[in-house]
């Protein structure tokens, strides 16, 4: 779902890239009062071209995470997908498909300089549109298939930054509907970012992931042999302005994905 988790006030993303540098700003490097509480609504939109015949892809992520204590956390997202324009006669000029909704919890403790968090995932399966529906031809926004997720992220702060590390496994369970059962049962990402407080506003984050695939298998029969190795790097800008922030970024190598991003949150008054 890629998607993303929505919890600013942990700052450790096992996830979803940015949760970080999007802490360190609510107060230098960390160093805010224990709220009792804190809600946060959350969107971002991602854009990449994703063919010259098939056009523009666009991902939206929309979702809400409620914070207690600073400490525990239950987040809801709703992802989207969107496909603009494209050559191919065989496509829809518009294409439009909702993909897995995602529902974590989540567990932070600081102790010293140093911040430990746990989280987990569970991705919901919707039922996948019809094969000659519009919103089904195309591609695949995930519908159908559930998907279970764990992981455990550290991060020390020295102001004015933050270095933190992530590790999650995630299984992606067979689906409950269509012609083929796919399933992944075992994927891995291994996770450092940097984060720098540039002002009381704004910060810049860099991060560095080592994805793991395991063999995918359709109706029990494994596709592949061995593991699937990718890299993943993502730059990203954060500005807080008043309760919300904004959020700006660029994930490569690959298939090129620009991302933006706005946030809300409410806080019990000082």
């Amino acid at each position: 779902m890629t998607r993303r988790i929505l919890l600013l006030s942990l700052g450790l993303a096992c996830f979803g890239p940015g949760l970080l540098g999007e802490t360190s700003l609510h107060e230098r490097v960390g160093k805010g009062p224990q709220l009792p509480w804190e809600f946060s609504l959350d969107l971002d939109v991602g854009l990449r071209a994703f063919s010259e015949t098939e056009g523009l892809l666009a991902t939206a992520d929309l979702g809400g995470g409620f914070l207690v204590d600073s400490r525990f956390g239950i987040a809801l997202g709703f992802p989207f997908m969107l496909r603009l324009g494209g050559a191919d006669p065989r496509l829809p000029r518009l294409a439009f498909a909702p993909g897995n909704p995602g529902l974590s919890f989540s567990w932070a403790e600081r102790r010293g300089p140093w911040r430990y968090s746990l989280q987990g995932e569970l991705g919901l399966a919707l039922p996948s549109p019809p094969p000659k529906s519009s919103a089904g031809r195309g591609f695949d926004a995930g519908g159908g298939q559930a998907a279970l997720g764990l992981g455990l992220a550290s991060a020390r702060y020295l102001d004015p930054l933050v270095l933190a590390s992530s590790m999650s496994v995630h299984s992606l369970l067979p689906s409950a509907a269509g012609k083929s059962r796919i399933s992944r049962p075992l994927s891995a990402r291994l996770g450092l970012s940097l984060t720098e407080v540039l002002s009381g506003r704004a910060s810049i984050s860099l991060n560095v992931d080592q994805d793991f695939e395991g063999p995918t298998f359709i109706e029990g029969k494994p596709q592949s042999k061995g593991w699937r190795y990718s890299l993943e790097m993502r730059f990203s800008l954060f500005i807080v302005m008043g309760r919300g922030g904004l959020r700006f970024g660029f994930k490569g190598p690959g298939p090129a994905i620009f991302s933006a991003g706005a946030s809300m949150a409410f806080r019990p008054k000082p």
